[in-house]
Parts: structure tokens; C-alpha cells; sequence
């Protein structure tokens, strides 16, 4: 049997300063909107990927990046509707995940 999905349909757009809106396009608990603002500076995004691309990246230190990130997106309205549409699954429905920029 063949999974199905509903969608959880976000977009960023461009920064408005240090600002980045963003918005929950469709999703099953509706549209949302916030913005976010980067939680890194540029030197260490830079330190991280040369860490990422040479394999020194421990895995620690990517889950910190990840939570970060988590965080950084997941602003509250947006996670909001993110765990309101998985609370809505039906049992062999999935949610798949759509980010445009």
C-alpha cells in the first residue's frame, strides 16, 4: 500500500533587514504567518559548513545546529500549525514538508 501525504506547504522570503517573514502557504490546520531573525552570525555558519564539508563535524554539534535551526524557523504561530496538522493524521497518512523560497 502506498503511503499518502497531506501537505505542510511553507515559505521564506527575503529579509527585510535582519527579519525573514515567513509563512505557512497550506497545510491541514491552515495558514499562519511570523517572522524570524538568523540565531548565527555569519562567521560561524561559515566555521560550520567548513566543518560539515571536511567530516569534523561531531554529532553534537550537529544537533545543536539542527535544534537551532528548528527554533530559528518553527517560530511560534508556524509551529503551531506544523503540530496541529500532525495531530490531524489520519493513521497511514504522513505529512510532507514543503519550504519555497
Amino acid at each position: 500500500m502506498d503511503q499518502t501525504y497531506e501537505l505542510f506547504d511553507f515559505r521564506i522570503f527575503r529579509s527585510q533587514g535582519e527579519v525573514y517573514p515567513v509563512e505557512v502557504l497550506r497545510s491541514p490546520a491552515g495558514e499562519a504567518a511570523g517572522e524570524f531573525r538568523l540565531p548565527f552570525t555569519q562567521a560561524e555558519i561559515s566555521q560550520w559548513m567548513e566543518q560539515l564539508e571536511s567530516g569534523e563535524a561531531d554529532r553534537q554539534q550537529l544537533k545543536k545546529i539542527g535544534q537551532q535551526l528548528y527554533k530559528m524557523l518553527f517560530v511560534p504561530p508556524i509551529e503551531r500549525r506544523y503540530r496541529e496538522s500532525l495531530a490531524s493524521l489520519k493513521n497511514g497518512v504522513g505529512l510532507r514538508k514543503i519550504m519555497m523560497r
